[in-house]
């Protein structure tokens, strides 16, 4: 496994705070291997139905390293860790007594890059996408974006407009992930709000007016390239950004 991994119980967080770590996700065949004995039997089954060896091995990396990462917080060794689901799939971790854990967490990946959102009482959800170039978010906007959100990418300068719709999309992705519901619900929902924010700065989302103001979009930095969003509920609170090693 990667060095200087959490040590169960070595981390701690306060309930003001998000945590959000970043993972490289193509490691070493031994890395994987070891990472891979960490894994419950239903994670090793979802891991084995990826045809392409790479996604397989990224869904061993990066479930593996949120295991590691949970057990700094929680003090449970990785493979002893009980996750489950919701209904609507979203995961959460299963303490000692049978109950959901206060420790929450959110997982997204793209390409190489592993993020992971860790909060304390509050849920969160986050979402990371690397721009493809190629990519034909106009024609993808115009099918899944509403039409405010479509007039928005179309009124942002050119060389930005691709930036747009990969910002609108991950804070829909992450706001969905936050909620715990399937992102075509999110997608026929209003607008989210397309305005920049600042890395580590809160911004009440725009356009959910039957949520007021529970849930709270944060600017996570990222290298050039990529975009990624925060989303979590509750009141504003402390964005604090980390790396495993590697």
């Amino acid at each position: 496994m990667p060095e200087s991994l959490p040590h169960p119980g070595e981390l701690s967080i306060l309930k003001d705070d998000v945590h959000v770590w970043w993972a490289r996700l193509d490691l070493t065949t031994d890395q994987v291997v070891a990472l891979g004995k960490l894994l419950s039997e239903d994670e090793r089954t979802r891991a084995h139905r990826f045809v392409r060896d790479r996604d397989r091995v990224r869904f061993t990396v990066s479930h593996g390293l949120l295991r590691c990462i949970l057990s700094g917080y929680s003090g449970t060794p990785p493979a002893a860790l009980n996750l489950a689901a919701e209904d609507q799939g979203k995961p959460y971790l299963v303490n000692e007594s049978g109950d959901r854990d206060r420790l929450e967490f959110s997982l997204a990946h793209s390409g190489n890059l592993g993020l992971y959102g860790i909060a304390l009482g509050r849920r969160v959800g986050v979402d990371v996408e690397l721009i493809d170039k190629s990519f034909p978010f106009e024609a993808v906007a115009a099918r899944f974006f509403t039409a405010l959100e479509c007039e928005r990418i179309h009124t942002t300068e050119t060389a930005e407009k691709r930036h747009a719709f990969y910002t609108c999309w991950t804070r829909k992705e992450a706001y969905a992930k936050a909620c715990g519901i399937g992102l075509p619900a999110v997608l026929a929902r209003p607008g989210v709000s397309f305005a920049p924010v600042a890395c580590g700065q809160p911004q009440v989302i725009e356009g959910y007016p039957s949520d007021g103001d529970r849930w709270v979009v944060y600017g996570v930095p990222a290298e050039e390239g990529v975009v990624a969003a925060l989303v979590a509920e509750g009141r504003p609170c402390t964005l604090i950004t980390r790396r495993v090693p590697g």
